[in-house]
């Protein structure tokens, strides 16, 4: 992990290992890995380093941003963590990393590539927007969600277009 700050820009990069050693032979569990697996990144390099029936090593790219941020709006351009919700177990509106049931599910998620800008809109208040490219046009997102705080709750409406679909969602979190 590298990052560095300098008169409100700056920028991150993130390179993981994975490793699998098992004596099964599991499509899914290797599928997992592959590149045409992450369908909201533009380009990746071949992660495969070494593959073979018990052993698998690969290397993932997993940030790489840079972010303009002054007192009124965040601009962040690149391969980034993006996740919507707060859900325990799974998350039907986590629509770029989805849990799967093959990996060991972590606190942060897989970075995609997108253009994201966050403006504040006051105390505990903004509006958050972003375009995700994907590997084709038919994998173009486009989202907006706000954050609004009533009583004891933070609420999270959330809008998105992907997969020629509109989806709407609400996250409500409290103490």
């Amino acid at each position: 992990l590298m990052d560095e700050f300098r008169d409100g820009h700056s920028y991150e990069f993130s390179l993981e290992m994975n490793q699998i050693y098992s004596k099964l032979n599991s499509y899914d569990l290797k599928h997992n890995y592959k590149k045409y697996n992450r369908p909201y990144r533009i380009d990746d390099f071949n992660p495969n380093i070494v593959e073979t029936n018990s052993y698998y090593l690969n290397i993932n790219l997993d940030r790489a941003f840079y972010t303009f941020d002054n007192d009124d709006y965040v601009i962040t351009v690149g391969r980034q963590q993006i996740a919507f919700g707060s859900a325990r177990v799974t998350n039907p509106t986590d629509i770029f990393t989805p849990l799967s049931f093959t990996i060991i599910d972590r606190e942060t998620r897989s970075g995609i590539d997108a253009i994201r800008i966050k403006r504040s809109l006051g105390e505990m208040r903004q509006i958050d927007i972003g375009i995700v490219p994907g590997v084709d046009s038919s994998r173009l997102v486009a989202y907006t969600q706000l954050t609004l705080p009533l009583a004891n709750f933070e609420i999270k409406p959330m809008l998105s277009y992907f997969n020629k679909s509109t989806m709407i969602g609400l996250d409500l979190t409290t103490d």
